[in-house]
């Protein structure tokens, strides 16, 4: 009787709605867990010109993750006036005393990403957007007038025409990125990537060539 009675509390407690939440928890939390991490660099059209790329993701068992990415572009100053003439016409002994006249673009951007299966384990497609932080240095240049007199030839030479100055502003923007990635292994990928960030400074839209190392195919056998 007690042998009976024991058999019926642990089939009572066994199926109990709050054993089956828990069963259900554990195995929510094992579909959950990491699928992909990975860190990646690459180069990429930018504002204006080539920039570099660079960024960490991480991928969970259900297709969605995290991918924290950041995008610099130097590019020629876009306020630079057609008839400057730089301090020591372009030349000094001992360096160029001018800063590199580069305008500066670097975007900070955290993506919620969602994977999508390719036909075969070597392929995926990843879409995602989320918030931007930019960081922006633009070159701005100001006339120095020419002396009465006309100044000796070494002063004219040496000083140039115009005074060089920087501002350097913040903006908040939108990032959405699209991708296809080619997995020869499982620790590595090269990814072909559409982006485009939208802010309130520079909007711009471009491509990346993309590299990744880390966990990027878990191991079950490939088609």
């Amino acid at each position: 009787m007690k042998k009976i009675s024991a058999i019926y509390l642990f089939l009572l407690f066994a199926n109990s709605p709050k054993v089956f939440a828990f069963r259900d928890s554990l195995v929510d939390a094992k579909q959950h867990t990491i699928k992909r991490f990975y860190m990646g660099f690459g180069i990429g059209t930018g504002y204006k010109g080539m920039g570099y790329a660079a960024e960490v993701g991480i991928i969970k068992k259900n297709d969605w993750g995290l991918i924290f990415s950041l995008f610099g572009n130097e590019y020629a100053a876009t306020n630079k006036p057609a008839d400057y003439k730089s301090p020591s016409g372009g030349f000094n002994l001992f360096g160029s005393s001018e800063p590199s006249l580069l305008d500066l673009a670097d975007i900070a951007s955290v993506f919620v990403a969602k994977d999508f299966p390719g036909r075969s384990n070597r392929m995926r497609f990843n879409v995602c957007a989320g918030p931007s932080v930019g960081y922006h240095r633009t070159f701005t240049f100001t006339s120095i007038p020419e002396e009465r007199g006309g100044g000796s030839i070494f002063s004219n030479w040496y000083s140039g025409n115009y005074k060089t100055s920087t501002s350097k502003r913040w903006s908040a923007g939108l990032s959405i990125k699209s991708s296809i990635g080619f997995i020869p292994s499982k620790s590595f990928s090269v990814q072909l990537a559409a982006f485009a960030n939208i802010n309130t400074r520079h909007s711009y839209a471009g491509l990346q060539l993309e590299f990744l190392f880390g966990r990027l195919w878990e191991g079950e056998k490939r088609r």
